[in-house]
């Protein structure tokens, strides 16, 4: 014997299992029709309700009386017998009415109807009444009642009296089954049509039991509408496979169907990946191309080999031939130490006459203050514009406080001051009257706090010591006690800063400013100079000023040895210019084609 498929889970169960092993679902069901004509399987309450349906009798169609139309009586038969089931329990008789609601009814007057009947209703034929029984009136009643009494009043015979209101409304109407709602729905309305309606009724009631036979008889449709109708074709439009011989599916969601694709791992072929060839395919036509291209690309020029740069171009010797021309004649002029130029003449410069004159009116010991503001890259123009000022305030035996705004300031001046020791006239005599006070922070507002005080501005000198104890500066408390401040600059903003925040004090207390500038600061500081009132009282400008000084007083300082190869290097560069301008005027003159290159 075969296993037992289990209808919910689907899994195959052995011949003699009644239910499933792995569910537990019942797998062998039968059908259960219970014997309701058994009494003894029947509940107590049910068998008093059958006991109390036998006790009223049921009335027949045929006791009914001969006064309803028998249209009206055959549609009415026909819907109580389909109402009345016969497991229904019959109704309850209706009680009597009381005292008070029959005076009421009994004293209403019955009004005769009329005798005007329509001619179909007065032609039809008297039906026999039915007797009126104690069971609940059916809802087609009261259109027999409503029948009854339109012929006793064409016969002249008094109706009964209606009451006022009766309690059915109130009643709970009874629940039909299931076929008796089918039946009544259908049959409830044609039950008051004519005999020609129930007809046709019943020819479709007959119609819609034949469902079981093969084919239902094709209705009689009229011409216009059956040539409207779409053309059936005989034959479906795809063939349909006989799956009579295909095996039923075993286990799954689709158990017991024929036909399914199958799902196991043994009905899917397994193959490998076909091998494609990488070798590319090219065609001749392709092979031409590709040979016409090689052939191109053969035939194009290879390059040219760029010639060398020669190391020795005609702008090179140019340049080597101007450097050679500006060097040789400041060389030998340095090297042969003549005088081959003479020095500027002081009395053509007010600001080195100024400067004279003032160091000329100078105390013996007069203290004096310097300040060397000036960075290490024009130490060379400073050294010898200064040098000769210097050298003329030691002649005179002033007193110098060395002081500095520039980080590298103090050690300038020990540098300074030991490059005028080295010379001739102070190698055995060297000059140690000075004090290097150090460096002045803050700028502006340094300097205008060595304004207001010196001494709590710059207490000690580099060694440490207290110079304004004792010595020439013991005298000093304020800067205007200073006979001379001469500056030293080589920037037009320190030089601005040292016009205005120490300047005003010494104006006040009729001190004197002076300044020695570099070339480049000395336009920027000539205003000052050159107004009125002078806000610098004397002003040295560059090596022309140094030299100046120098032939002003008749010493043979470092502005002499420069001045001839700085004056020989200027005569030989405006020489190399125009003989530049007149080589290039030539050129282009004798060639004129290159002009517009």
């Amino acid at each position: 014997m075969t296993d037992i498929l289990c209808p919910v889970c689907g899994k195959p169960n052995p011949p003699e299992a009644e239910t499933c092993q792995f569910c537990q679902a019942p797998l062998k069901t039968s059908a259960f029709t219970p014997d309701f004509d058994e009494e003894s399987d029947l509940p107590d309450w049910l068998r008093s309700l059958n006991a109390d349906q036998n006790a009223f009798p049921v009335t027949s169609p045929a006791e009914e009386p001969s006064n309803v139309p028998d249209w009206l009586s055959s549609i009415g038969g026909e819907t109580k017998e389909k109402e009345q089931p016969p497991s229904e329990a019959p109704a309850e008789p209706a009680q009597e009415q009381p005292d008070w609601l029959t005076d009421l009814t009994k004293d209403q007057p019955v009004e005769p109807l009329s005798a005007d009947l329509p001619v179909w209703l007065s032609e039809q034929a008297p039906a026999p009444a039915t007797p009126l029984s104690d069971e609940k009136q059916d809802w087609t009643d009261g259109w027999t009642s409503g029948e009854q009494a339109a012929e006793q009043q064409a016969e002249g015979e008094p109706s009964p009296s209606v009451p006022a209101f009766t309690f059915d409304a109130f009643e709970e109407p009874e629940k039909p089954t299931a076929s008796e709602s089918e039946s009544g729905d259908m049959e409830g309305p044609l039950s008051t049509l004519p005999d020609w309606v129930a007809d046709v009724t019943a020819e479709e009631s007959e119609a819609e039991g034949g469902e079981d036979e093969a084919a239902l008889a094709p209705a009689q449709l009229p011409s216009w509408l059956e040539a409207m109708r779409p053309a059936e074709s005989d034959q479906p439009s795809t063939p349909t496979e006989d799956l009579s011989g295909a095996s039923a599916e075993s286990s799954g969601p689709l158990i017991g169907l024929r036909g399914v694709l199958s799902a196991e791992p043994i009905n899917i072929r397994m193959r490998r990946a076909a091998a494609y060839s990488l070798k590319l395919r090219v065609t001749d036509e392709q092979k031409q191309r590709v040979a016409l291209l090689e052939q191109l690309l053969a035939d194009e020029p290879k390059p040219k080999a760029l010639p060398a740069a020669p190391v020795i171009t005609a702008q090179y010797v140019f340049r080597l031939l101007i450097a050679l021309a500006l060097l040789l004649p400041v060389i030998w002029a340095v090297a042969s130490n003549g005088r081959l130029t003479p020095l500027p003449d002081a009395s053509a410069r007010p600001g080195v006459m100024a400067m004279y004159n003032l160091v000329e009116r100078l105390p013996a010991d007069a203290p004096v203050l310097v300040a060397f503001d000036y960075e290490a890259g024009y130490s060379g123009e400073m050294d010898a514009a200064a040098s000769a000022v210097l050298e003329h305030l030691l002649g005179r035996g002033a007193s110098l406080a060395l002081v500095s705004t520039s980080a590298t300031g103090p050690a300038l001046a020990e540098r300074f001051m030991a490059n005028l020791n080295q010379q001739p006239e102070r190698v055995n005599n060297p000059y140690t009257n000075y004090a290097n006070l150090g460096y002045i922070p803050g700028g502006s507002i340094g300097l205008y706090s060595l304004a207001k005080s010196p001494r709590q501005s710059l207490p000690y000198d580099l060694q440490g010591v207290d110079v304004w104890a004792s010595g020439p500066l013991s005298s000093v408390n304020g800067i205007a006690d200073f006979s001379l401040v001469l500056v030293l600059v080589s920037d037009p903003e320190t030089a601005r800063a040292w016009v205005e925040q120490v300047g005003p004090t010494l104006r006040q207390d009729g001190a004197v400013l002076a300044m020695v500038a570099s070339a480049q600061t000395a336009p920027l500081v000539q205003p000052y100079f050159s107004g009125n009132p002078r806000q610098v009282e004397a002003l040295i400008s560059g090596l022309a000023g140094g030299g100046a000084y120098e032939n002003a007083s008749a010493s043979n300082g470092p502005a002499r040895r420069v001045w001839d190869a700085y004056s020989l290097g200027l005569v030989v560069s405006v020489f190399v210019i125009l003989v530049g301008t007149a080589l290039d005027v030539t050129y282009k003159a004798l060639l004129p084609g290159k002009k517009g290159k």
